[in-house]
């Protein structure tokens, strides 16, 4: 049993000092800032498109959304645009490719009321209609030519 101690203390540090030797992440510089690219563009695209849906589906009361799934939809199109582009810096910056550190702090989000579509405006009151034009006024002609015989 004594002889297995040290095979058992050898297998338990193998692992340990194989995943801490390598200090640095080995990857691609140029295939990475593709795919950080890539995923920010799809994720801005997305949060423009789910703007333009809220403001064609949802419907606010009070400045307030009238369904849950309205809600989420503001949240998260909120959430994408002011964070993505700082998410997207501080994982360059994460991965030394940049030297300049983004804020600590992540941008605000705004409050989702604030992507509430404007209350449509009161419908006018129907046009009177035109009046009918006046019938053009026939020129006078001269009376026709009589051959003086009746």
């Amino acid at each position: 049993m004594r002889r297995w101690i040290p095979v058992l203390v050898i297998l338990m540090l193998v692992p340990i000092l194989m995943g801490s030797s390598c200090n640095q992440i080995v990857r691609d510089e140029v295939a990475y800032k593709a795919e950080l690219e890539l995923t920010s563009q799809m994720a801005l695209q997305s949060a423009a498109s789910l703007k333009k849906l809220i403001a064609l589906v949802c419907v606010c009361e009070n400045n307030k959304f009238t369904t849950k799934d309205c809600e989420k939809a503001a949240d998260t199109a909120l959430v994408i645009e002011a964070r993505m582009p700082w998410h997207k810096a501080m994982s360059l910056f994460n991965a030394g490719i940049t030297k300049e550190r983004p804020p600590k702090d992540p941008p605000v989000i705004p409050a989702i009321e604030t992507l509430c579509p404007a209350p449509a405006p009161p419908a006018a009151p129907p046009a009177a209609p035109a009046p009918e034009p006046a019938p053009e006024a026939v020129p006078a002609t001269e009376a026709p030519a009589t051959d003086g015989g009746e």
